[in-house]
């Protein structure tokens, strides 16, 4: 076991470190109840510790690590002490000194066990950890990392041996590394104070927060997100809300009043005191949840009608008049009511709910006046006001081959409302239940044939008041009239369709991306961020799946590109059919617009994206490589698993930042390092690599201090190969820390803010839009990609 020695800064006393951290207590906890075992040593006791430690077993760093608990007695007899081991990792995850951990660290790397390291037992760690994180790296990009260190004390090192002091000295200049190391699942109780601490200089000395800390700052990261909505006047919260979302609650304020002014009229039309006679308030209440529905099953088809919404999204963007409304905010003056197009499938999910609600409250109402219209008196349902005629006498002309009063279950299920009423409710259940977003991941061919029942839910509901049991049918007119616009939207959707052929397909080895490009017959114009649907006939007939257009804006070529990644039953089978010639035929449809075409109209913008979300992007990326003269400065953070998926978008990125592809400069080997000239003043690449590489685990330090040390020598990026402005980190952004940074470097600015990714990400990103635009008079404008 190593003793603590003399230290520079004290420890504090073990108990207290236990009472702030419960970790601790618990790991005390353990160590003590498997003393017995682990002063035995030997094989028993090492497997023990490595169970208590939650270390992996079959990492090469393992044997080193548990070598350090252990010490040799004469003899050779393994000693284990408790106290001393609960040291060590106090100091190692905790509060020790820097040489503390450096020397945790070098005893961990060395291999060897000799006490001393050459630049090839570098490189052999460095292997090691590339080889156990699922990266890949080429053999010269290990000289690199180890050249990082060496490059360093180049004077001392005249016998080629890094010694512990110079790697403790290398180790001191990436201080958070060193606070946030983790021993097994063991986590860092100083995360909180090296945020707070932690210092970085941007070009011009400026202090910034780190905005590279990974998911295990989230805990701390999430706590002062309201505190700058607190802090800000009510008065200027309520002001910059209506002006971020001012146009959501207009269209939803507009739908309730008009929804509610025909639940109104209806009630009161029928609430008579002959209807109250007979059934209290049932019928009113019955209507007036038909008055609901007439309008909201009509509306349910408008959001989805696609081509329409890009038609009239375009037209508006273009009419002139829209500049002339009389709108308080510019950004709405400029765009008009952008959520009503970014977010048509949130609004069609919205109606289709209250479809469920209005149905409940019409069918209540019809239930409760069928239960009093069978209990009422034969005079009062005799009444010539009602109409209703059953043979000789007046009844209901429904039940005209009865010979006596029906009863509440004829009225419900043998009547044409009644019948016509259950199979809508049965279908309508069927389709909410599979258009569900688990539902229709696990299976996309059920939901569109599920959907498809639409068709016969629009004939059931014409039926359903056909017979004029209680007024005269009305459903019709209103059907004729949307599903005009319906069948308009499916004949420009078949006119916008044309064949395309592959013109290349390539297919990762390891990972689930498809890279493809389409050429037409017939010039392809599309906007940069569009999206379009894809169908192969060989997988399913009636299928069509949209993917973003990956490549730039384009108004005149024949040829399109598309990234995508295999993550369900119809992409599984289209990358198994596209490793076989000839390649199918495809079907496109479109373009259609999206909310990343918006990204244009801001000088600023920040882009949030998580795996294959980078799509829009990438269509951006490209646009302003091809177009350079936009001048605007985009903020670009991606966050993916795996190593691999950058690789599709390198030759992009590369070119897009230097003018040429930068894809292979890891691989050159490194006799002197210096720093890049390069540098691009309108785009920051920051890249996150999240599935793979534990960011804080202590035997992935020494990559983490090479990489840095490499970037900030060459601009050169090892994990992608991109000289550029940015570079990947291992774990999540600190979202945050990114919004503070943008508000301090352009304050009383305007900046767009787009994201496309998994739900979690979006909406961290709209709650910090929400809480931080205000700042500083700083205004953010939410987008997110809605297909």
């Amino acid at each position: 076991m190593h003793e603590m020695g003399d230290i520079d800064e004290k420890l504090l006393d073990i108990e207290e470190q236990q009472s702030r951290d419960p970790q601790l207590v618990e790991l005390r906890r353990k160590l003590v109840a498997a003393e017995d075992e682990l002063i035995v040593g030997g094989e028993q006791g090492r497997k023990k510790l490595m169970s208590v430690l939650e270390l992996k077993e079959k990492s090469a760093f393992t044997p080193r690590i548990l070598d350090f608990f252990f010490s040799n007695e004469e003899g050779g007899v393994e000693k284990f002490d408790t106290e001393t081991a609960m040291e060590w990792i106090e100091a190692v995850v905790g509060t020790g000194s820097y040489e503390h951990k450096a020397h945790f660290l070098y005893y961990m790397y060395d291999l060897n066990g000799n006490g001393s390291m050459t630049k090839k037992d570098i490189e052999n760690v460095m292997n090691i950890i590339v080889r156990e994180n699922g990266l890949q790296f080429k053999p010269a990009s290990a000289e690199i990392l180890a050249d990082s260190i060496f490059y360093e004390f180049v004077d001392h090192f005249e016998d080629g041996v890094l010694r512990e002091k110079d790697f403790a000295a290398f180790c001191q200049r990436w201080p958070l590394v060193l606070d946030t190391l983790t021993i097994g699942k063991l986590q860092n109780h100083n995360w909180k104070k090296s945020l707070a601490t932690f210092q970085s200089f941007d070009d011009e000395g400026s202090y910034t927060l780190g905005v590279n800390q990974s998911e295990a700052l989230s805990a701390f990261q999430g706590q002062n997100i309201h505190s700058d909505r607190r802090q800000m006047p009510f008065s200027k919260r309520a002001r910059f809300k209506w002006e971020l979302e001012g146009d959501k609650y207009i269209i939803i304020a507009l739908w309730l009043t008009v929804t509610a002014l025909m639940m109104a009229f209806e009630f009161n039309a029928y609430n008579t005191e002959l209807n109250y006679e007979l059934s209290g308030y049932s019928i009113p209440i019955a209507k007036m949840g038909g008055a609901a529905l007439r309008l909201n099953c009509h509306l349910l088809l408008l959001p989805v009608c696609k081509k329409l919404v890009t038609q009239v999204r375009d037209f508006m963007s273009e009419l002139s008049i829209v500049n002339t409304l009389r709108w308080k905010s510019d950004y709405r003056r400029k765009h008009g009511p952008t959520w009503l197009w970014d977010k048509h499938i949130s609004f069609h999910k919205l109606i289709a709910a209250s479809v469920c609600v209005f149905t409940l409250i019409h069918v209540g109402g019809h239930v409760a006046n069928a239960i009093q219209l069978c209990a009422a008196p034969d005079e009062l349902i005799m009444h010539p006001s009602f109409g209703f005629c059953c043979g000789e006498g007046t009844y209901f002309r429904e039940y005209s081959f009865l010979t006596s009063r029906p009863t509440v279950a004829h009225i419900v299920f043998l009547s044409v409302p009644g019948w016509t009423g259950c199979l809508q409710i049965l279908i309508f259940g069927i389709m909410f239940f599979f258009a569900r977003e688990i539902k229709r991941r696990e299976n996309y061919e059920r939901f569109l044939h599920t959907h498809y029942l639409l068709f016969y839910w629009y004939v059931l509901l014409i039926l359903h008041g056909s017979t004029e049991l209680v007024a005269v049918p009305r459903f019709w007119k209103w059907s004729a009239a949307f599903c005009s616009l319906y069948v308009l939207n499916l004949i420009l959707r078949f006119l916008s369709r044309q064949e395309a052929t592959v013109e290349s397909a390539e297919i990762g080895s390891k990972s689930k991306w498809i890279s493809l490009r389409l050429r037409t017959a017939k010039p392809f114009r599309y906007k940069t961020g569009a999206y379009a649907l894809l169908s192969v006939p060989e997988i399913s007939k009636v299928q069509f799946h949209p993917f973003t257009i990956s490549s730039g804006e384009n108004q005149s070529t024949n040829t399109v590109s598309f990234h995508i990644k295999a993550d369900g039953d119809w992409t599984n089978n289209l990358q198994y059919r596209l490793r076989k010639k000839p390649y199918p035929t495809f079907i496109i449809e479109g373009p259609y617009s999206s909310a990343a075409q918006h990204v244009f109209e801001y000088d600023i913008c920040l882009l949030f994206c998580t795996g294959v979300g980078v799509t829009p992007f990438a269509s951006i990326l490209d646009t302003m490589k091809s177009q350079p003269s936009r001048g605007q400065n985009i903020h670009f953070y991606w966050s993916s698993r795996d190593q691999f998926s950058f690789d599709w978008f390198s030759d992009l990125f590369g070119s897009l930042l230097s003018g040429k592809n930068a894809q292979l400069a890891r691989f050159q080997p490194v006799e002197k390092f210096s720093h890049a000239q390069y540098s691009t003043d309108h785009c920051k690449l920051n890249l996150f690599m999240t599935g793979t590489v534990h960011e804080y685990d202590a035997t992935n330090a020494i990559l983490r201090m090479c990489l840095e040390s490499v970037y900030e020598k060459t601009n050169i990026d090892l994990i992608t190969g991109i000289q550029n402005s940015g570079k990947t980190s291992f774990g999540r952004p600190n979202m945050e820390a990114i919004f503070e940074e943008m508000i301090d470097k352009y304050p009383g600015k305007e900046i767009g803010v787009f994201v496309c990714g998994t739900s979690a990400m979006c909406s961290s990103v709209h709650e910090l839009v929400m809480s931080k635009t205000g700042k500083r008079n700083t205004v953010f404008r939410y987008y997110k990609e809605v297909f």
